[in-house]
């Protein structure tokens, strides 16, 4: 249990410094910020298409039955629809993800340096600290920053969707919406953060100073951002919709869609999204297992430089 207590007591005081530092907390909210405005933008768009729906005159629905679907039908459509015009914005939201992954490494990687400057990694040698243990602990620790703030902008945009929809159409965020938003977030999401974080973090070993870890940190973004399009490219589709991984193509072909599945009933088989290829659930496992790997890799050459030039 002495290592547990030694990492949690390292990851509380790196969580609260993260808190003052600033950085890693700045991003994490300016890419929340980024994300809920590029969805909730294609929303506001359509929410009015919807809102007018709302009210069905008799020759509206004379053509609506006419088009071969039913009263009920139309009834999901104008309840459901907006949500799906939502699950739609993360096509466009989640392409500005791709901010953590070039910011949260250059706003990250002066935690270690940090300590070298103000005298604190002297002092932990000093104790029965390894290594290993302080390494596990700044991440955890910067990562429960990150994570928190996360989750606090997940609440917020929740919270402006909900606005915005009950405004508009008097109705809260279906559940299917709110299901997928949830997936995306921690299951596509965090693994955005965990890996800027993470790799900011241990790149950071390296460096004595903050000042000179902050450019070779962009360029671990960069990287980052050019890893993560090769390694993790989704299918290409028939609309052209961009996607960010494969990960969040999973989430969407497995998303039930009221507007494909009336586009199905009238005769058009693309549906919403046009995804005529599929992602395999061991494409998902794969993903993830190689994001592990390459951070276990990383975190080893970081122990291994600390061991090697600081005997820690």
């Amino acid at each position: 249990m002495t290592a547990v207590h030694q990492v949690l007591a390292v990851a509380w005081t790196e969580f609260r410094f993260a808190f003052r530092r600033g950085a890693p907390v700045a991003v994490t909210i300016l890419t929340g910020l980024l994300v809920s405005a590029g969805i909730l933008v294609l929303m506001l768009e359509s929410l009015p298409t919807y809102a007018s729906a709302l009210t069905f005159t008799p020759d509206q629905q004379a053509r609506w039955l006419a088009a071969g679907f039913t009263l009920e039908q139309h009834a999901r459509f104008v309840t459901n629809g907006p949500a799906d015009m939502l699950v739609m914005g993360t096509l466009l939201g989640g392409l500005l993800m791709f901010v953590a992954l070039l910011l949260l490494p250059a706003a990250t990687i002066s935690a270690l340096p940090a300590d070298r400057v103000c005298g604190v990694a002297e002092l932990l040698r000093s104790t029965p600290l390894t290594g290993a243990r302080y390494l596990a602990g700044k991440v955890l620790g910067v990562l429960w920053a990150v994570a928190l703030t996360g989750m606090a902008m997940l609440g917020l945009f929740f919270a402006a969707a909900d606005i915005l929809f009950f405004s508009s159409m008097h109705i809260g965020l279906s559940w299917s919406a709110c299901r997928y938003y949830l997936e995306i977030a921690f299951l596509d999401g965090s693994l955005f953060l965990v890996w800027g974080t993470s790799v900011g973090v241990l790149l950071g070993a390296i460096f004595r100073t903050r000042r000179a870890a902050i450019f070779p940190g962009l360029l671990a973004g960069g990287f980052s951002i050019f890893f993560w399009l090769t390694a993790f490219r989704p299918p290409s589709t028939d609309s052209g919709l961009q996607f960010t991984d494969r990960l969040q193509y999973f989430l969407v072909q497995n998303y039930h869609s009221i507007i494909g599945e009336l586009a199905q009933t009238g005769g058009f088989n693309a549906g919403l999204f046009g995804l005529s290829r599929q992602v395999e659930f061991s494409q998902v496992v794969l993903m993830y297992l190689t994001v592990i790997g390459v951070l276990s890799i990383l975190a080893c050459l970081a122990r291994l430089w600390l061991q090697w030039k600081e005997n820690f």
